[in-house]
């Protein structure tokens, strides 16, 4: 079965990530679609400087060249940066096309990177027992703090007595709060 141009046209439409046709000289010759307030012909005349992040131009025409070079698929994740500051992250496959062109399919991936940004995050939180001062290691463990910084972190423990502690010792009242591990 052959399709049309027409037919063509509309199963790009159906598709729901961005299909781009670009020529050999970066400019955008087609696109299936337009998302975030934006019209298909905002893009269509321009290139990836008018486009791209500056950090994300030159990761393209590396690509791109790549691509023209070698005939071999490429695919990189860019930040697209609109002139109205509108910024989103972007997978896109840039894929050998008739003798003149590349396809660029552009995917969505802002969630997975704010998803991504989150989980950075929320590692660099150390869970700590209120009461006793252990830590719970990333296996689901909890070990004291001299063992998780001895162990996890490469690193030499000491002890010493901090100024409030050492007032508490001399007058008789206790730990003002930490390890409570051996109270009974």
């Amino acid at each position: 079965m052959t399709l049309d141009e027409a037919a063509l046209r509309k199963v790009l439409e159906m598709i729901s990530d961005q299909v781009l046709v670009v020529d050999r000289t970066k400019t955008v010759r087609y696109l299936n679609r337009a998302r975030f307030g934006y019209e298909v012909e905002y893009f269509i005349g321009k290139t990836p400087d008018q486009l791209l992040a500056p950090g994300s131009v030159t990761v393209f025409n590396e690509a791109f060249k790549i691509l023209l070079e070698t005939g071999e698929p490429q695919e990189n994740e860019l930040e697209v940066a609109l002139p109205d500051g509108f910024r989103r992250w972007f997978r896109m496959e840039l894929l050998p096309f008739q003798e003149d062109g590349v396809l660029v399919i552009i995917h969505d991936i802002q969630e997975l990177k704010e998803a991504q940004e989150e989980a950075a995050e929320l590692r660099k939180l150390l869970p700590l027992c209120s009461w006793c001062g252990s830590i719970q290691t990333e296996e689901g463990e909890w070990v004291t703090m001299e063992e998780y910084l001895s162990g996890e972190k490469d690193t030499s423990v000491s002890h010493g007595l901090c100024p409030d502690c050492s007032d508490r010792l001399v007058s008789g009242a206790g730990p003002a709060g930490g390890s409570n591990r051996n109270a009974g």
